[in-house]
């Protein structure tokens, strides 16, 4: 991490803060064609929110828009949008729900809930880099999400069952 952080309290004071969708971002990184290429892209951040309290976790909350799902290629974006995959006229939120803050090895981890197509997995996400700004923090951050899980099993072989996230969240005191 770009800042060495013994508690939560090192980087962020206690208040709440949100996350600023603006400057914040999710890309990901996923494999298709029987594993041969590869597939980058990102979706859009729309809400979050982080509490921290003088003791114990801190609250986190974001949201993603499942419609803003996009690798550059519009004929593929359309197909993951729909029923098959994603589903994000009738699923339009991706949600994560922070449940826990730990210290693993040399890295932070915030183990949560993610919920995507109305089923609920839990998720580990790694910290990264995390650096104090003037009003806030941003914190970068990664996790491996296995889509199966979701019950997004469409393409199975053709398209990879993993996909590895990237979070790039701006985080500011409200």
């Amino acid at each position: 991490m770009t800042t060495a952080m013994d508690t939560p309290g090192d980087l962020l004071a206690p208040g709440a803060y949100r996350l600023d969708p603006e400057r914040s971002s999710i890309a990901f990184r996923t494999r298709h064609l029987f594993g041969l290429g590869a597939v980058h892209g990102r979706f859009g951040v729309t809400a979050g929110r982080v509490e921290i309290t003088g003791s114990g976790a801190p609250r986190v909350t974001a949201t993603a828009a499942a419609a803003s799902f996009d690798t550059g290629l519009p004929k593929r974006d359309a197909l993951i949008r729909d029923r098959r995959f994603l589903d994000a006229a009738a699923h339009p939120a991706i949600g994560f729900t922070a449940t826990g803050l730990s210290r693993r090895a040399d890295a932070w981890t915030l183990d949560g809930e993610l919920t995507v197509r109305d089923v609920t997995r839990p998720v580990t996400v790694t910290l990264t880099s995390a650096e104090a700004t003037p009003n806030g923090a941003r914190v970068q951050a990664t996790a491996r999400v296995d889509r199966y899980a979701f019950g997004i099993t469409a393409a199975r072989g053709l398209a990879a069952r993993h996909l590895n996230l990237e979070f790039d969240a701006v985080i500011e005191r409200d």
